[in-house]
Order: C-alpha cells, then structure tokens, then sequence
C-alpha cells in the first residue's frame, strides 16, 4: 500500500465529524446482470446497522435501474459494452468505436467519484476496470483517502484460463499495489480461489463467505405476483431463470416446450437483455398453453423464489445463492462458454447435494419434463453452507474504514487490519 495515502478523520463511524458513510461500488456488467445483482445487495446490506452507508452502485447495464435499492442506495449507468469473448468487449448500444465508450465511461468514473469522495470503493472482478477504464482513477482514489477493496465471486473459470487472463493483464501486480483488501464472495470449503489459482495476494483475502440472498427481501416488493401468475398460485409454480437472458434462449425454449407436473403452472423471467426476437418467439410458444406464463423482468426475483416450489435457472452466482438460501429443489443448467465458472460451480453444489444439474448438451424439454415429475428431488440444505458472507463484510467495512489516526502534512502513520499505511 503507498506510503502517501490519507485518511480522513470523518470517514466511516470512527470519529470526527458524523459525515454518513459513502461507499461506491464498480461492475463492469458486459454480459448478463450477476455482477450489479451482487454488488447492489451489498450495498442494500451496508445501508442497515452499523454501517448505514449511502452507497452508489456503478454498472454498465442500464436496465439495473429497474431493480429494487432502497433508502440510501442509487445507480450510475454507463454506457454498454457486450462480451464476444475473453478480453473481447465492444460497445453494446453506441455506434462509435470501443476506444471512444472506454474514454467516455472513463471520465464519468472519475469525474463521479472524485465528486462523490467515498471512504471505500468496492470494485467488482476486474481490478483495473474494463478495458483499464479504472487505471487512472484508483490511484487518484488513493490519493483522496478512498480505501479500495476487490471484491471476487468464488470462482472465476478454468485454472488454466485464470492464469494466463490474470498474467496477460497484470492483475495480480495491480492488487498488491492499488487495493488494501481483497474480499472474497465464497466459502473456502467449497473452493479456495488463493488456493486454486496459486494468487500471490493471499495476506490481503478476507473470505466473506456466501452472500445470503434472504437479505434481499426487506427491499422487494414481495406482495406482487408477477405475469398472469398471483401470489395464491406461487406455491404450486416451477419457476425458470435465465439471468439477464443473452444466452438463456436454449433454456427458455425447453422450458416453454416442456410438459409440467399435474396441477402446476410454469412462469419464466426471459430477462432484461435477451432479444426481442427471441423473446417474442418465447411468448407465442407459451400464449398457446393454459399453464405458462412469461415475463421479461421482475423487479427482484428472489421475491419469487422464495415462494415458488421449484427452481430451474442457470449456474450465476446469485441464481445458485437463491436456491441455496431458500432450500428450493433445483435444476442448474448451467452456461460453458466463454467461461466456465458456472459448471464448476454447479457440480461443486451438486456434490454436495444442493442441487441437480444437467449440462447444456443434454438440454431437451423432456429432460426439464422429466426432472419436474422426479421423486424424490435434492432440497438445497443452506447449512451445508457458509451464507455469513453480509454479515462479514459489514464488519470488514468497519475495520477498513474506521480511522486510526489524523494525517498529517500529507503523511498517514496508522495500522489498519494488519497492514500498515
């Protein structure tokens, strides 16, 4: 950590004066919604006791803005790039080139928190941003006395991958220099990134544990159904997730064309960013049975998971928590390209009984048919694991962010968890 950082004497819940806490929270979102979906839970939690932080979620994904925040939780959008592949973003909507939306979304990150000032800014699985658009802005960050954490789901992709993608870019150099923590979004039972990847951070980890997505519905709307489905009805519906829906046509046409249990009525979330092609295609499908309902987005799905009887959605991240938080019986079909963090993640659950999965080239309606009329189906056993992951970071924020010392002449002399300033 640089010698020159400063620490503000009003930051956080320390001392000095009783400025609210401002934390910022970056993702990068070219492909589907999981990362904002994560960050603007943390963000919702830090607002309660005893942070009651007022946060901004940075995404670059404007249909976030349709998603329940809360009191003391906004969303900057910034322009889109799409993913074509690893290290492959080009702009989503705009039709300039990608160098352009990079140095427009640049400027606005850090004309927004040079403005905004915030005692800590969480950056979410790309430590310099997309495309290096966080490269000029940290340190500036750092100067101000902004403290910076990475924060990581628990399973990036292949080991292989990993290791090149993170040597090519600089990742691990960038970390030790610019960020005082590392917070890990998992439960090292279940995969240990530091371990697994050889990362050479490991005195900066904090395993957090898995993010509890029951902590999401004191700011949902749960009294609304949602389609032509109401609330008397949940408790008989199989419920099918796609996640943003870029990728999620293949699951959404099985799922449409699939025979359901007697008595049971289907309702699929397609997702903000699936195409309106496909998606149209989808609805005729269902408009023709008694028994399917479809929707583009929802305002929190958890809402509805938490009162569905079963579960067929992909392998993201938050998707995989919401089953496990709510002990739903699950189908994880889980995406393989371009990366393949949700299969490891989803055999890794259904190893330890959580959920059922089935690869996307066994997809078929009947297979969905099939698993639907099983008995008996695995019931997720949220004991079997760590969901303490809210609770953790909370008190991470406060360690991190609690001032131990004034600065002075530009110099800070303080120990803050461990590492010294």
């Amino acid at each position: 950590m640089a010698s020159d950082t400063k620490i503000r004497i009003d930051a956080g819940s320390g001392g000095g004066s009783a400025r609210q806490m401002r934390i910022a929270l970056y993702s990068h979102d070219a492909t589907g919604v999981g990362h904002v979906r994560r960050n603007m839970l943390i963000a919702q939690s830090l607002s309660l006791a005893p942070n009651h932080a007022t946060s901004l979620v940075i995404c670059g994904v404007h249909e976030a803005t349709a998603f329940q925040g809360g009191h003391g939780v906004d969303c900057l959008t910034l322009p889109s790039f799409q993913k074509y592949g690893n290290d492959d973003y080009r702009p989503r909507n705009l039709m300039i080139g990608g160098d352009d939306v990079s140095a427009i979304r640049s400027e606005i990150l850090g004309s927004c928190l040079s403005a905004m000032r915030p005692d800590l800014l969480i950056v979410d699985k790309v430590p310099n941003g997309i495309r290096g658009e966080l490269t000029d802005v940290l340190p500036r960050l750092r100067q101000q006395g902004t403290r910076i954490v990475f924060g990581m789901r628990d399973i990036l992709d292949d080991t292989r991958v990993i290791a090149e993608e993170w040597a090519r870019n600089g990742y691990e150099k960038i970390i030790r220099e610019q960020y005082d923590q590392v917070w890990v979004y998992g439960d090292p039972e279940v995969f240990d990134p530091v371990a697994e990847y050889g990362f050479s951070f490991g005195n900066q980890v904090r395993y957090c544990g898995y993010l509890d997505q029951r902590e999401r519905l004191p700011f949902s709307q749960t009294g609304c159904g949602a389609g032509g489905v109401d609330d008397s009805k949940l408790r008989k519906t199989v419920l099918c997730m796609v996640g943003g829906g870029e990728d999620g046509v293949a699951l959404a046409t099985a799922f449409v064309q699939s025979e359901l249990p007697a008595g049971r009525v289907g309702l699929l979330i397609t997702g903000p960013l699936m195409g309106e092609e496909h998606h149209r295609r989808i609805q005729k499908l269902a408009a023709a049975r008694t028994d399917m309902e479809v929707v583009r987005q929802v305002a929190d799905a958890d809402s509805l998971v938490s009162r569905v009887e079963k579960v067929i959605c992909m392998g993201g991240y938050n998707s995989l928590l919401s089953v496990v938080s709510f002990e739903k019986q699950a189908l994880i079909v889980p995406r393989v390209h371009p990366r393949t963090e949700q299969l490891i993640r989803s055999e890794l659950f259904q190893q330890r009984g959580l959920v059922d999965a089935l690869l996307p080239d066994q997809l078929t309606a009947s297979a969905l048919s099939d698993w639907m009329t099983r008995r008996p189906q695995k019931q997720a056993d949220r004991a079997n694991v760590d969901l303490r992951g809210l609770k953790r970071i909370a008190s991470f924020v406060q360690e991190l962010c609690r001032p131990q010392s004034a600065s002075v002449n530009g110099r800070t002399a303080s120990t803050l968890s461990g590492r010294t300033t």
